[in-house]
């Protein structure tokens, strides 16, 4: 559950940092925007367009209720082989970023979008892929799950 001054309803272009932005109704979406690429960028998490990403910045096209302030977690039991090719929505540690595989178009290739910088480095040439991870609002006893995502899944 929200509390009310937890969250506001908007456009993706009012999100910031890293933001859920939950769909309200069937015809919008749920999304992940992040800044961590200094350009704000949006990844639908569910729908049509599973796991393509779009600038964000400017966009008053996709509305949605905003939650500020998430973090992600990931599920280490579901660790995938980094030197294979990854899912889409499947995150990766590497160097100081964790990464998204998503999708620029709908149908098109995957490239990796970074979702948190500024973590402490890994290993030179050293990564992590994990297939399932979720969102989170909180910390210890007040933290909650928001939203589960499996990559490995359609």
């Amino acid at each position: 559950m929200l509390a009310p001054q937890e969250f506001s309803v908007g456009p993706l272009a009012s999100a910031s940092g890293m933001t859920l932005v939950l769909r309200r109704h069937q015809r919008e979406a749920s999304f992940l925007v992040t800044s961590a690429t200094n350009a704000p960028t949006a990844i639908f998490l569910d729908g049509e367009f599973r796991f393509a990403c779009m600038p964000s910045a400017d966009n008053t096209n996709w509305n949605g209720i905003l939650i500020p302030n998430v973090a992600i977690e990931l599920d280490e039991t579901r660790i995938l082989d980094a030197n294979e090719g990854q899912p889409p929505g499947a995150l990766i540690r590497k160097q100081s970023q964790l990464f998204i595989v998503a999708k620029h178009q709908p149908h098109g290739p995957t490239t990796p979008i970074a979702v948190v910088s500024n973590l402490p480095p890994c290993l030179e040439n050293q990564s992590a892929a994990f297939g399932r991870w979720q969102i989170v609002l909180g910390e210890g006893l007040s933290k909650r799950v928001l939203m589960k995502i499996d990559a490995t899944t359609e």
